[in-house]
């Protein structure tokens, strides 16, 4: 049987301060989303999986690609970090 642990909404704030916002929107034994809210930088370190970012408002850049409302950048497991700078919403999402 595929997947035993029910998908989970928390909405939980994973990290707020004065330029981010971190809130967890769905996690399950497989993956988890976070939607991050940013108006200046923030780092972003993959932990073992690959991380896809969503830009879901504004604009900005992504490990030093810009990006805008639409476009998704895949940040290696090997990247060590990627920058994320701007005013934007982005939905992040990656593997446990």
């Amino acid at each position: 049987k595929l997947g035993t642990e029910p998908l989970k909404t928390s909405g939980e704030l994973v990290l707020k301060n004065d330029t981010v916002t971190v809130e967890n929107l769905a996690t399950c034994e497989y993956f988890v989303v976070d939607k991050i809210v940013l108006d200046g930088t923030y780092s972003i370190v993959p932990d073992g999986s690959f991380i896809s970012v969503t830009v879901v408002d504004g604009c900005g850049k992504i490990g030093g690609l810009e990006a805008s409302k639409g476009t998704t950048v895949f940040v290696p497991a090997n990247a060590g970090s990627a920058l994320l700078e701007g005013n934007m919403t982005v939905l992040s999402s990656y593997v446990k």
